[in-house]
């Protein structure tokens, strides 16, 4: 799956900023406040230390991420599983 506006992101964080966002595209507007974070790291950007997931794949890793998470009732159990394995 190819986001052309991600693959924009890359070679604008790549080339560099302009001083103002009216030379941007629409797409990458909203990047200018904070652009002096971005990076990009084998193929992946990165603002800080977090990953900026492309926006055609956001609502597959959202759910992946939720089907991951056993929440607090998940971890009271296995918590309770594996307490009652050692007595």
């Amino acid at each position: 799956m190819v986001d052309v506006d991600y693959q924009l992101l890359i070679q604008q964080i790549k080339s560099g900023w302009p001083e103002t966002q009216e030379r941007l595209p629409v797409t990458l507007k909203p990047y200018h406040m904070f652009a002096d974070e971005l990076s990009v790291c084998g193929g992946f950007v990165f603002k800080g230390h977090r990953l900026v997931i492309p926006q055609p794949a956001r609502e597959v890793v959202l759910e992946r991420l939720h089907r991951a998470h056993i929440g607090v009732m998940g971890f009271c159990v296995a918590l309770e599983k594996s307490h009652s394995i050692r007595e």
